[in-house]
C-alpha cells in the first residue's frame, strides 16, 4: 500500500506540472504562475532543486512560435536558478566519504576550466564582465547538479524520470513536424518545438543517451524505446541538418552497442564502422547525401569555420 501510494503521488506531481508548464506557453502571467509552483518543489529538498533547474531548462528551450519567451521573467528565472543552485553545492557536505572520492576529481576539473576560462575573458574578451558572469552561471549550475546528483542517485531515478520530460518535448515536436513553427528559425531545418534547429539536435543526442542507458539498466523491460523511439529520432535529426548531433547519436550507438552485448569486441565495432562508412561512399546517392548534410551549401574551405 505504502508503494502504490508514492506512485499515486509522483503520477499526481507529474500531471500537474505537465499542465503548468503547456499553461504557461499562453503569456507572461502564466509563465510567471508557472515558475512561482516550481518553488514547491523545494519541499523535496535537494531532489526537488534538481527538478527545479531541468524544468527551467526544458522551458527557456522552447520555441518563440510555440509559447511566451521565458526572457520577461529573466528575474525569477535565475534566482530560482542559482538559489537550487547554491543549496545543491552544500549538499557537498551531506555526501559520505566514497561518493566525495569519486566526485572530488571532476569537480577540480570544472573548477580548473572555470578559472581558466575567466582569467582567458578578462584579458582577451571585448566584454569581459559580461563573459565572465556568464562563465559562472555555468560553472555554479554545473557543479549544483553534479553534487546534486550524487548525493540523490540512490534516493531517485533521474534516468526515468528525465525521460518522462524528454518525451513531452518529442512528442509536441513530432506533433508539430508539417507545421511552418518547426522550421521557423531558418525555413529549412527541422527545430520542433525547440527554440532553433542546433538546440534540437543538442536535446536529441541527450534524449538517445537518456533511451540506451535505461535500456542498459533495465535488460528485462521492453526495447520499444530503442526499436520505435530512436530510429524516430534519428530521422528527425537528420531533418534539423544539425551534424554534430547526428555524429553524436551514431556514437551513441556504437557504445550501447559495446555495452549491450559483452561478445561485441571494440575491434568487431570498428570493423563494422569501416564496413558501413565504405559502403555508404560507394553508393553515389548516399555519397552525395552526406556530403550535402555535412557541407550544409558551404565550400569545402568554409566547412570547419563552423562552431
Amino acid at each position: 500500500m505504502k508503494n502504490k501510494y508514492k506512485i499515486k503521488i509522483s503520477t499526481i506531481e507529474s500531471i500537474i506540472i505537465t499542465i503548468a508548464f503547456l499553461f504557461s506557453f499562453i503569456n507572461s502571467v502564466t509563465l510567471s504562475m508557472f515558475l512561482i509552483l516550481l518553488t514547491l518543489l523545494w519541499i523535496q529538498k535537494e531532489v526537488g532543486a534538481i527538478k527545479i533547474l531541468n524544468l527551467i531548462t526544458f522551458r527557456t528551450i522552447i520555441n518563440n512560435g510555440v509559447a511566451v519567451s521565458i526572457g520577461g521573467s529573466q528575474n525569477i528565472k535565475w534566482l530560482l536558478l542559482f538559489g537550487c543552485s547554491l543549496y545543491l553545492i552544500i549538499a557537498y557536505f551531506k555526501l559520505n566519504e566514497s561518493t566525495r572520492r569519486k566526485l572530488n576529481p571532476v569537480l577540480v576539473i570544472v573548477l580548473l576550466f572555470t578559472a581558466f576560462n575567466i582569467v582567458t575573458d578578462l584579458l582577451y574578451s571585448s566584454l569581459p564582465l559580461v563573459a565572465t558572469m556568464k562563465m559562472l552561471s555555468y560553472s555554479v549550475i554545473f557543479i549544483g547538479v553534479l553534487i546534486g546528483v550524487a548525493y540523490t542517485s540512490d534516493k531517485f531515478n533521474w534516468i526515468k524520470w528525465l525521460i518522462g520530460w524528454f518525451y513531452v518535448i518529442f512528442v509536441m515536436s513530432v506533433i508539430s513536424f508539417i507545421s511552418p513553427i518547426s522550421y521557423l528559425k531558418n525555413g529549412v531545418s527541422f527545430q520542433g518545438i525547440t527554440n532553433q534547429p542546433n538546440m534540437f539536435g543538442i536535446v536529441s543526442v541527450l534524449f538517445v543517451a537518456l533511451l540506451f542507458a535505461h535500456s542498459l539498466q533495465n535488460k528485462n523491460s521492453s526495447k520499444w524505446h530503442i526499436y520505435l523511439t530512436v530510429p524516430v529520432v534519428f530521422i528527425m535529426v537528420i531533418m534539423s541538418k544539425s551534424r554534430t548531433a547526428l555524429l553524436g547519436c551514431f556514437v551513441l550507438y556504437l557504445v550501447y552497442l559495446l555495452f549491450k552485448n559483452k561478445k561485441i569486441t571494440y575491434l568487431k565495432v570498428s570493423v563494422i564502422s569501416f564496413i558501413a562508412a565504405e559502403l555508404s561512399l560507394i553508393t553515389p546517392k548516399t555519397y552525395n547525401f552526406l556530403m550535402n548534410f555535412m557541407y550544409k551549401g558551404q565550400t569545402p574551405e568554409a566547412f570547419l569555420y563552423s562552431r
